[in-house]
């Protein structure tokens, strides 16, 4: 799950889980911090399904649903309900 904003990444959600702090910085920085860690989301996913032998990801976000599914249709793994075809 991105964190929300920065404050929320600096803070230890899940013990052994750091984010790079490159990472840190370009959410601390963006205009619209929620829409950049679901960037951030996006790109990740989209990393990891290129690599062979993965097989999936888990995605977990307490009260953050619709910005998993968000970015789960923008990664391209699964098309929006009802099965409307996917923004470029």
């Amino acid at each position: 799950m991105p964190p929300p904003d920065f404050m929320s990444a600096k803070w230890p959600f899940v013990p052994g889980v750091s984010i790079p702090e490159p990472l840190l910085r370009r959410i601390e920085s963006a205009a619209d911090q929620r829409a950049e860690g679901t960037a951030v989301l996006v790109e990740t996913i989209r990393r990891l399904a290129g690599i062979e032998g993965v097989g999936g990801v888990h995605l977990m976000g307490y009260r953050n649903e619709d910005i998993l599914a968000q970015a789960i249709v923008e990664s391209g793994l699964r098309q929006p309900r009802g099965g409307a075809a996917l923004q470029a």
